[in-house]
């Protein structure tokens, strides 16, 4: 009686290992998808330019952020579209009582923000007004306007200011 109960006792254990085990292997065998999805590496960049793609035979432009290609194979979804029509707008920053131009800051390599005096063109949606900065070598926080590596930064003496159609806004770079 006893060793037919241990004999029992340990088939269950044996089936519910053996469950365990297939429990955990078969989803990645039968979801086996690494030859259907091409993984390709970031590709760094330096500005838009460097991150064309041809796509369909279609030359296809890809946005530099952060020094990295936003979309680095014609699989991957593009979330900045180029658009020929561009969105404008006026960005001036202020250093010490001089305006920085930013058209001189800018690379003639971008192709989704270009720089006119103050006027801005956008040629894409959902670009963060860092994102924008970037592009001219500069970054906005809540504490600091960064330009070409010099910080300028709100302290007891000097105030950051960052006003939106002469309005006070405190939501930097977003």
């Amino acid at each position: 009686m006893k060793t037919k109960r241990q004999w029992i006792g340990k088939t269950i254990l044996l089936l519910v290992l053996i469950m365990t085990i297939i429990g955990f292997t078969l989803p990645g065998v039968l979801n086996d998808d690494s030859q259907s999805q091409v993984k390709v590496e970031p590709r760094v960049c330096q500005n838009d330019a460097e991150c064309y793609l041809t796509c369909d035979d279609q030359p296809v432009k890809v946005l530099c952020s952060q020094n990295l290609c936003q979309q680095n194979s014609c699989k991957e979804t593009n979330y900045y579209i180029f658009e020929q029509t561009p969105s404008s707008f006026i960005l001036s920053i202020e250093l010490n009582g001089k305006k920085v131009s930013l058209a001189n800051q800018s690379s003639a390599q971008d192709l989704f923000t270009k720089f006119e005096g103050e006027e801005v063109k956008e040629f894409t949606s959902g670009m963060s007004l860092n994102m924008i900065l970037e592009k001219v070598k500069a970054k906005l926080t809540a504490e600091c306007l960064t330009v070409n590596t010099e910080n300028y930064c709100r302290d007891g003496e000097n105030e950051l200011r960052f006003m939106v159609n002469n309005v006070l806004r405190y939501d930097y770079g977003s």
